[in-house]
């Protein structure tokens, strides 16, 4: 769909007159309509809508951690048997994961049995979950496997 400066927050539809998404941005060299535009998914558009008129922000699952993928380069200068993963590089001392006993430097593998390869597709799974909500963390700890339950809570405004 073309996007022109200025238009963001239009509707997406597809041929059957369905709403898709909300677009908004877009990129080009020349500031016109010839480039990539993108697109909020509806599903998305419609929690945060549902989320600030019942709560008046948007609710989020939360764990307060900070993730780094862990990488070939990374698990050989650390001495890791895996180089699949997140390593947990910060926990926030409120947080659930400081809760359930997540330590500094262990390696998530897996939230709710679903692989995470990446620190971003880590911290959207859970975002993406209700806050109460408990799911089981798989990870690796001084190189044992092991899995720890922890009950997601609401991010607060201020934590990192």
């Amino acid at each position: 769909a073309a996007v022109n400066t200025g238009s963001s927050g239009g509707a997406l539809i597809n041929g059957q007159g369905q709403l898709i998404g909300i677009t908004s941005a877009n990129y080009t060299r020349t500031g016109g309509s010839l480039g990539i535009a993108l697109a909020t998914p509806v599903e998305i558009i419609s929690k945060v809508l549902r989320d600030i008129v019942d709560y008046g922000f948007v609710v989020r699952g939360w764990i307060g951690l900070k993730l780094t993928q862990i990488t070939a380069e990374l698990a050989k200068q650390r001495g890791f048997s895996t180089s699949s993963g997140v390593m947990v590089t910060f926990i926030h001392p409120q947080s659930p994961a400081a809760s359930a006993g997540i330590k500094l430097g262990d390696i998530i593998t897996a939230i709710d049995n679903k692989p995470i390869n990446t620190g971003h597709d880590g911290l959207l799974e859970v975002a993406e979950m209700e806050p109460g909500k408990t799911v089981s963390i798989s990870l690796i700890r001084d190189e044992q496997a092991t899995s720890l339950d922890i009950q997601l809570d609401i991010r607060p405004i201020n934590a990192k």
